[in-house]
């Protein structure tokens, strides 16, 4: 193993100008193809069976489509209107849910509540006698006025938010109408 053996290459041929010339293939005993050959028995045959499965296909989906026609031409009542089935389920994704209507119920009416609150508390500090002269009633004073006033400015915080809901839903609403109007036929 100690026995350092150096590869010889010749590089000579780098500072030649001459170009290098490659060996030639190796020719084999076959002759060349002819590339304008085909195999046209197996082409008409491919092309036979992809006829054949489309139409099978054709007549499958004329089956569906005819079965998604009788979905759409079956009556469903939805309220006062006659729908398809398809169309109530169209007109159903676009109204509001009961669970929506009671929550903005139950928001409305805590802030009815509030209000109530707020005016019981606007009463109380309008009938408040405060000495001018006593630092403590003052202070006391203040501080019920500043507690009005952050319970005021969070109640119309959260009523603004309340209306935009209500007007989101409402809206939700009336293109839930509007769908019905075009789309089904009403009871007379």
């Amino acid at each position: 193993m100690s026995d350092n053996k150096h590869l010889q290459v010749d590089l000579e041929f780098l500072d030649k100008d001459e170009p290098v010339h490659a060996k030639a293939p190796e020719t084999t005993s076959r002759p060349p193809s002819n590339p304008t050959k085909y195999n046209w028995k197996g082409i008409l045959i491919a092309v036979g069976v992809v006829i054949i499965i489309g139409a099978i296909s054709d007549s499958g989906s004329s089956t569906k489509s005819s079965s998604s026609s009788n979905s759409q031409t079956d009556s469903v009542s939805v309220g006062n209107y006659h729908c398809s089935s398809y169309n109530k389920s169209q007109a159903d994704a676009l109204n509001p849910t009961d669970v929506e209507s009671r929550q903005l119920d139950a928001e409305t009416q805590n802030l009815k509540d509030r209000a109530a609150a707020i005016k019981v508390s606007s009463d109380q500090i309008d009938s408040m006698t405060v000495d001018n002269t006593d630092q403590d009633s003052l202070d006391y004073y203040n501080q019920q006025v500043n507690i009005h006033n952050a319970k005021l400015d969070t109640y119309k915080t959260d009523a603004a938010s309340h209306e935009a809901k209500i007007a989101n839903y409402n809206t939700r609403v009336e293109k839930y109408n509007n769908y019905l109007d075009a789309h089904c036929t009403r009871d007379n």
